[in-house]
């Protein structure tokens, strides 16, 4: 059973505040930790930031699935998600061997660049691994078609910080992401459909900083108006040659990250 996004964000939460509200740091470790963590940036140089969202949902402008199969069943489905762990790749039986999703960043200085009049600039990478069944899209509905969609996302990334990213307490940023969609659509007796394309995406979120520890939310319009599917299994194409997709919608992330 997957869990809901009010888990989700319990879950995050927690994870995210326990290392603050049950250790033995006093407030002036903890200052001092921060400006410690804080001397890329403070001293002219690259800051570094690490990030795992715990939920990334990618919502549709129009249901992929709907477009796909033609049943308006899927008219009204919910988001693909990534998961925190890559549910598919498993080593010594148990492990995951792979996050679903992460994002680097090399933040710089806005005035290393002539800029002072923003926070930073960063540069970066992001992986994200989304899947759905028709059962996870749909979980209210019976007798849907049988369908699962894998789909992997890397996007290079620039982003506009208004404040230094590595000081305690809020910030606000925009960015702008290009990168590829690549995955394919599989069920039963049916010719698997893949897809390859390129995406372009706006950044517009904010973080909430710790020191060192933060979280972020990003709201992330994606814009992959014509994506080819190499099958037209239910035959919603005349082309005859595979069916193309809009996979534009709006990306949903809320991430714990580490900086320094």
């Amino acid at each position: 059973m997957r869990p809901t996004h009010s888990k989700k964000i319990i879950l995050f939460l927690t994870l995210l505040l326990a290392p603050t509200i049950f250790s033995n740091v006093s407030a002036q470790q903890f200052g001092a930790f921060n400006a410690e963590a804080q001397q890329g940036t403070a001293t002219g140089g690259v800051g570094h930031h690490f990030g795992i969202g715990f939920l990334y949902s990618y919502g549709f402008n129009e249901h992929v699935y709907e477009q796909y199969t033609g049943d308006k069943a899927f008219a009204d489905g919910g988001p693909v998600e990534a998961s925190i762990v890559d549910e598919n790749c498993i080593v010594l039986n148990s492990i995951p061997c792979f996050p679903g999703n992460f994002n680097y960043e090399a933040i710089i200085p806005g005035a290393n660049l002539g800029a002072s009049f923003l926070g930073a600039i960063s540069l970066g990478f992001e992986y994200a691994k989304f899947s759905a069944t028709s059962k996870s899209i749909h979980p209210d509905k019976e007798d849907l078609i049988d369908l699962k969609l894998d789909m992997n996302l890397y996007v290079g990334e620039l982003k506009f910080y208004f404040f230094d990213p590595l000081d305690i307490g809020g910030n606000g940023f925009i960015g702008l992401g290009y990168g590829i969609l690549q995955g394919k659509f599989t069920g039963n007796n049916i010719k698997p459909g893949e897809f390859n394309a390129t995406i372009s995406q706006v950044h517009i979120g904010g973080d909430f900083s710790l020191g060192a520890l933060g979280f972020r939310f990003e709201f992330r319009p994606i814009f992959a108006d014509n994506v080819h599917v190499s099958e037209d299994p239910f035959n919603q194409s005349n082309e005859g040659d595979g069916i193309d997709i809009n996979f534009s919608g709006i990306i949903t992330v809320m991430a714990a990250y580490y900086r320094f």
